[in-house]
Formats: structure tokens, C-alpha cells, sequence
């Protein structure tokens, strides 16, 4: 899976305009935005890449990941 492209531009966008203003006037604000930029994008992305692969996985195979699991172990 990956990012939808404009998500992408958008956020390479917002960055390098970030990256700009912390080069010129260092600040703990600018890196904090950084973090809370790069953290948005990946708390709402890897829930739902783990949920589609739970579901790309049951829908290819015709079981869950918890039968999966019982008949290897027994």
C-alpha cells in the first residue's frame, strides 16, 4: 500500500517549507511540526494497512488470521 500521491505532494510541500523556515530561524516549534506532521500521516496510514492486510489475506485465503493460526499450531 502506499500513500495517495497528492497526500504525498502536499506533505513534500509542507516540509520543505518547514525544512526553509528552520534553516533560517532554528526552533524547537519547527521541529515539533515536523513530528506532528510525520506523526498524523502515519497514525491514520498503518491502522488501515493492517486492517487491509487482515481483509486482502481473508478474502485470498477464506480464513481469518486467528483460524490460520489454530491449525498450524494443532
Amino acid at each position: 500500500m502506499f500513500i495517495h500521491p497528492l497526500v504525498a505532494v502536499f506533505m513534500a510541500f509542507q516540509f520543505g517549507m518547514t525544512g526553509s523556515a528552520i534553516r533560517t530561524t532554528p526552533s524547537i516549534f519547527g521541529w515539533a511540526f515536523v513530528a506532528f506532521g510525520i506523526g498524523l500521516v502515519l497514525a491514520g496510514f498503518v491502522p488501515e494497512v493492517i486492517k487491509a492486510k487482515r481483509l486482502i489475506s481473508a478474502a485470498v485465503l477464506g480464513t481469518t488470521s486467528t483460524e490460520r493460526e489454530r491449525t498450524v499450531t494443532t
